[in-house]
């Protein structure tokens, strides 16, 4: 599983959405997403199945996402969530850091992301092998 860049505890980030843009524009952003109750967003967050996780997880943040990522990876630490990787890429902004992994001939970013998939792709042999 590799997150990137995203917002992982919807009702916290209804709340940061509404106090830095208004309830209206967050209603709007959210609720259209993931509806507005308080089970649309239990629902709609990551941090609501922390204790059924069992995949290695790669979380990517940049400048933009970071303080939403940092939340999502102290919640993970104190589960004791031991299959996280985590990458921080302070130097770029959100869409820098999409142009980075979309079109960069070649990118850092985008090799740490294939290291982590081969380390954690469980080869299965055909049943003809």
């Amino acid at each position: 599983m590799i997150p990137i860049a995203g917002a992982y505890d919807v009702l916290h980030y209804y709340q940061v959405l509404a106090k830095s843009n208004g309830s209206a524009f967050a209603d709007n952003h959210i609720g259209s997403v993931f509806g507005l109750t308080m089970q649309d967003f239990e629902k709609g967050s990551p941090t609501s199945y922390i204790d059924s996780l069992s995949t290695p997880m790669l979380l990517i943040s940049e400048t933009n996402t970071f303080k939403y990522a940092d939340l999502f990876e102290a919640r993970l630490r104190e589960k004791e969530y031991n299959k996280l990787e985590v990458l921080h890429i302070h130097r770029l902004k959100h869409g820098e850091l999409w142009k980075e992994l979309s079109y960069s001939p070649h990118s850092i970013y985008r090799e740490v992301i294939e290291d982590f998939i081969k380390r954690n792709s469980e080869i299965v042999p055909s049943p003809t092998q």
